[in-house]
């Protein structure tokens, strides 16, 4: 995976610890919302900076290169704390909300991972990978932040109606608990099962999406969309699983609580498979004729890793939300815990992705050794040649992008069939709220989830974009 896409996850794990010591207790919700906002404005800023400079390294300028991979890391760090305090954020607030708006938020986050993956393929197959165009194109996602922030204060309205008829504090400027070593502890004994499965089934989950599935995706034989983005494709038909699990089960009223250690079990399962097909290559090279066929069955067979993985996402939070074991005054540092555990998970997995990629999976290990192969031997010596074999190729600077209007239009079609179809057929009166309110809360929380989530995602594939930090996974010699 690329390395900044690790410290995006170290930026994570430790913006939720900092957020439940210091956050819940002491700032609102809306206020942390703002703060979360502005930081992920500022990665849409650093990243267009970025990019910017990628067109002087182009030219052979080592200072823009140098600069340009500062501003990156900067930008890793601030986009990945604002995802981090922003999921617990939205995940905490839909305590008081009828059970159907985390499913719609589980939709959102599932849809936006989906579409994420389908713009980067037609913007690298349409779009040069410098150019004024992209840096307008991050720009301008900034104009959904203050649309996203108005429209969540809607949302926090009715939460607060919700929770005063419940008899809770639940108003904007209410506190919550602060993470203590007490406050873990307690969280640990009312839950702890819960936190644990769902740790262990995102360490599982991604150490098939970014070892075992970037290791047999390598050298594709063909040339065409399906080969040349075959890990973007099959991580897309993950995000299809992840979509479908967190919507269904996020808007059972009280899911199973199976539903929480059985997918870790088949992810398990899941796991192993991946593992022999990434060192064998048997499915793709045995089951079927062409490399196509391999890799459209890859993305089947990781909608199915993504299904588990949901389906333990939506189960424990609603478990959370549900069970009467857990105080409120400590649901929402909970929330904030199991974050901390998934992201420590996400952590591990993805250091021993890059460990695995350099030992026993490495591409000289299972794959057929190419003489013009250059080892990389670390980072930086990375950074070079990609700058050296990018440099053959004159920087564009067009202003439009066919594959991000492709894209753009695929998200659109697809976040209107999700956002009315799921609540409509999920959503049900309580006795505080009516269907109706019921549905176009869920239909508001999916648009805005999507938004905001497909916001953070297209920040990480865009990314990729920009010469300056090329994936770890290939050598651009040979691309």
């Amino acid at each position: 995976m690329p390395y900044y896409g690790l410290i995006q996850l170290i930026s994570c794990m430790l913006a939720s610890g900092l957020h439940a010591r210091f956050g819940v207790a002491n700032f609102s919700f809306l206020s942390r919302t703002k703060f979360i906002l502005l930081l992920q404005g500022l990665s849409y800023a650093l990243l267009a900076a970025a990019t910017a400079l990628s067109w002087y390294a182009v030219g052979g300028s080592h200072t823009a290169s140098t600069l340009g991979f500062g501003i990156s890391l900067i930008a890793a760090v601030t986009s990945g704390g604002s995802q981090g305090i922003g999921e617990v954020l939205v995940v905490s607030r839909c305590y008081h909300l009828p059970p159907a708006t985390l499913g719609a938020w589980g939709i959102g986050t599932g849809v936006s991972g989906l579409v994420a993956p389908v713009v980067y393929a037609w913007s690298k197959s349409l779009y040069p990978s410098t150019g004024v165009g992209t840096v307008f194109f991050m720009l301008s996602l900034n104009v959904l932040i203050p649309i996203f922030y108005f429209a969540f204060m809607y949302v926090d309205q009715h939460n607060t109606d919700l929770g005063a008829a419940k008899g809770h504090e639940t108003t904007s400027h209410a506190r919550s608990d602060p993470l203590t070593l007490a406050s873990a502890g307690e969280c640990m004994r009312t839950a702890g099962a819960g936190v644990l499965n769902f740790g262990a089934v995102y360490f599982l989950e991604y150490l098939i999406t970014q070892s075992f599935l970037d290791r047999s995706t390598l050298h594709p034989h063909g040339h065409g969309l399906v080969d040349s983005n075959a890990y973007a494709l099959s991580y897309a038909g993950y995000n299809l699983g992840v979509a479908l699990s967190r919507g269904v089960v996020g808007m059972m009223p009280s899911p199973p609580i199976a539903l929480i250690w059985i997918p870790t079990l088949l992810q398990l399962a899941n796991c192993v498979f991946w593992a022999a097909e990434s060192s064998l290559h048997s499915v793709r090279y045995e089951w079927f004729v062409t490399d196509t066929a391999g890799f459209e069955f890859y993305g089947c067979c990781m909608m199915v890793v993504g299904l588990m993985g949901g389906t333990s996402y939506s189960a424990c939070y609603a478990y959370f939300r549900d069970t009467p074991t857990v105080p409120d005054r400590l649901r929402e540092v909970l929330v904030n815990v199991s974050y901390g555990v998934s992201s420590l998970g996400m952590l591990l997995s993805s250091l021993s992705a890059i460990i695995l990629s350099k030992t026993i999976l490495s591409e000289c290990s299972i794959y057929p050794c190419l003489s013009s192969f250059f080892a990389f031997t670390n980072f930086f010596g990375t950074v070079y040649i990609t700058m050296s074999a990018v440099a053959a190729a004159p920087a564009s600077l067009g202003f439009h992008a066919p594959g991000l209007i492709t894209g753009t239009i695929i998200f659109a079609v697809l976040g209107v069939v999700f956002t009315f179809v799921a609540p409509i057929l999920f959503a049900k009166e309580t006795p505080k709220i009516t269907k109706g309110e019921s549905i176009r809360l869920s239909i508001l929380l999916v648009w805005l989830t999507t938004i905001c989530m497909w916001m953070f995602w297209a920040f990480v594939y865009m990314h990729q974009m920009v010469p300056l930090m090329n994936p770890i996974r290939k050598n651009p010699l040979l691309e």
